[in-house]
């Protein structure tokens, strides 16, 4: 992660990340109509992984690469 020029004229662009069938298998239904479901969430590592969202709280976000489950980030804030 690092930080970007200021972009306060257009909205950035989606960008998909892994299939929507890994996303399926790592995730419960409940989440299939997340907005960030299926794509790589604002600040999420630049790898090609997989948000958990029951995992997700007001602090955190986990991902994990599909190809490897084993192989896992986790953000954190303290704001």
């Amino acid at each position: 992660m690092q930080a970007d020029a200021g972009n306060f004229s257009t909205f950035t662009s989606s960008v998909p990340t892994a299939t929507p069938e890994a996303w399926k298998q790592h995730n419960d239904n409940r989440y299939e109509n997340h907005p960030e479901f299926g794509i790589r969430a604002f600040g999420a590592p630049e790898e090609n992984v997989i948000e958990i969202f029951s995992k997700r709280t007001a602090n955190e976000r986990f991902f994990i690469n599909p190809e490897n489950p084993a192989e896992f980030y986790q953000q954190t804030s303290y704001g």
